[in-house]
């Protein structure tokens, strides 16, 4: 008769080998459009050991720390393939499993990276008072470890929140402090995300002149570091303000690059 001890010695091993089949199923996804068959083939082929796995880790003991880790471990080995087939109410539940365990633990840099997911993912589900409560646990968290990082995500989560909700003014100061924090760390996609929320508000507000301004700042963002598709983008969105702005020779201009950028790199 297998012991105790032997037995939770098995169970952890393989908790800790399909966390590994889930980790191989993700980082062949990740490599690219040529793996993503082989990638998706693995998780299918393991998906209800994996999620059996990662159930039997959320069940521990206080003191069980070997648990905990594979618990912390699992939703952030899955980044790519998880959202393939995990409902996203699935991956919340997991987050929040993780984010408990990492706290169990004492790991202050993966509480954040799972606050700033959860704030995601929660966003995507519109489930807004989860939002303001984990970006205000992160705003906390930052704060209280002098994480300019973490306290970043937190204003930027609290504008998110706040910009869903109508408070378009709590929005822009909340925008607009992360903005401060992520120019002077030097993030660029960081700062995108802020300065599109910033025109978002503004647009609403009406205050076009405010929207092409901080959309221009916007393009010299992704200018200098971002995706040929969030370009053309940003170039079709100043050219559609520019109309409002009731400058159509201007808006001519972003419109036409826009549009022939787009077509000579075949976006349709």
């Amino acid at each position: 008769m297998i012991s105790t001890p032997a037995l939770m010695e098995t169970q952890y091993r393989l908790a800790q080998h399909y966390l590994n089949k889930l980790r191989m199923a993700d980082e062949a996804i990740h490599r690219g459009p040529a793996n993503v068959s082989y990638g998706l083939a693995v998780f299918d082929q393991e998906w209800e050991q994996i999620r059996h796995w990662q159930t039997w880790t959320v069940q521990r003991d206080p003191d069980d720390r070997t648990r905990a880790q594979l618990c912390k471990a699992f939703p952030l080995a899955g980044t790519q393939v998880l959202p393939n087939r995990n409902t996203m109410s699935d991956h919340a539940v997991w987050l929040e499993a993780a984010l408990q365990a990492a706290r169990q633990l004492h790991d202050l840099e993966t509480e954040h990276i799972l606050c700033n997911d959860l704030v995601t993912t929660y966003y995507r589900l519109g489930v807004l008072d989860k939002v303001r409560d984990f970006a205000s646990q992160l705003l906390k968290l930052g704060e209280a470890t002098h994480d300019p990082l973490a306290t970043g995500h937190g204003y930027h989560g609290l504008g998110i929140f706040a910009d869903e909700r109508g408070r378009y003014a709590e929005a822009k100061q909340h925008y607009q402090r992360a903005l401060e924090i992520f120019t002077e760390l030097g993030l660029d996609a960081e700062m995108r995300r802020q300065l599109h929320g910033l025109a978002g508000v503004a647009y609403y507000l009406g205050d076009y002149q405010e929207t092409y301004h901080y959309l221009a700042h916007h393009l010299e963002v992704i200018e200098g570091s971002g995706s040929k598709a969030e370009y053309c983008t940003a170039l079709l969105l100043i050219g559609k303000i520019l109309v409002s702005l009731k400058d159509h020779t201007e808006a001519e201009t972003y419109l036409e690059h826009g549009m022939s950028l787009s077509r000579a790199l075949g976006f349709q």
